[in-house]
């Protein structure tokens, strides 16, 4: 899994304390706005960088063109358990 960078090093585990839902056996809980005591382990894989955007903007008749690009820096999660309340 893909998430917003985090300032992190890569193999080290971290802990997501806000946990917003959980499926079990096909039923969904959600919290109002975290579940109270839910816990979510995860291990950090690799820090990356998301694929290129570019953004072109022009005038017609006056000849104005820019380009600018965009790169993501994104971290690389494994999500190794989730403990539920």
């Amino acid at each position: 899994m893909e998430i917003p960078r985090m300032d992190s090093e890569k193999d080290k585990n971290i802990v997501f304390e806000e946990v917003l839902l959980i499926s079990e056996d096909g039923k969904a809980r959600f919290g109002q706005p975290f579940i109270k005591g839910a816990q979510l382990k995860a291990k950090v894989l690799d820090q990356t960088k998301g694929e290129k955007i570019r953004v072109a903007t022009y005038k017609a008749k006056s000849r104005q063109r820019k380009v600018k690009g965009f790169r993501a820096s994104l971290t690389k999660i494994k999500i190794e358990k989730i403990i539920s309340p």
